[in-house]
């Protein structure tokens, strides 16, 4: 599978880390927005723009970024920032092996989050 190829394992913890480092700039510079979303404005921010470099990559034939770490950010809470993406910049938009795996990931992160609300937080 697509997500654990090493390249792109490798390039997602660069990119994970340099969100880190955005989402804190980001906590600390706002208006005291909680870090949630801090992490989520800067981890789509991200994903933007790695997309971003990914089509311009294509059109020059230059370096690729693997579609695992494309997938990695999503799963870390980008996903708002790859449908923005594919829409900008009309890319990883037909190709099978990418457009299976992010509706299965983005099925089982809203699965995941709303186990959560139901079963494990009576409150909700």
């Amino acid at each position: 599978m697509i997500l654990f190829n090493p390249a792109a394992i490798k390039s997602t913890m660069l990119y994970l880390l340099a969100t880190s480092a955005l989402a804190i700039f980001i906590d600390e510079t706002s208006i005291h927005l909680d870090m949630i979303y801090s992490w989520i404005f800067a981890v789509n921010g991200m994903l933007i723009a790695v997309m971003a470099k990914d089509k311009f990559s294509a059109i020059i034939n230059f370096g690729r970024t693997p579609e695992g770490t494309l997938l990695w950010l999503a799963l870390a809470g980008g996903y708002p920032g790859l449908f923005i993406a594919r829409f900008l910049f009309n890319h990883k938009t037909t190709k099978p092996e990418f457009v299976k795996p992010m509706w299965f990931l983005l099925f089982l992160q809203i699965s995941a989050i709303l186990y959560y609300f139901v079963a494990l937080d009576p409150s909700f």
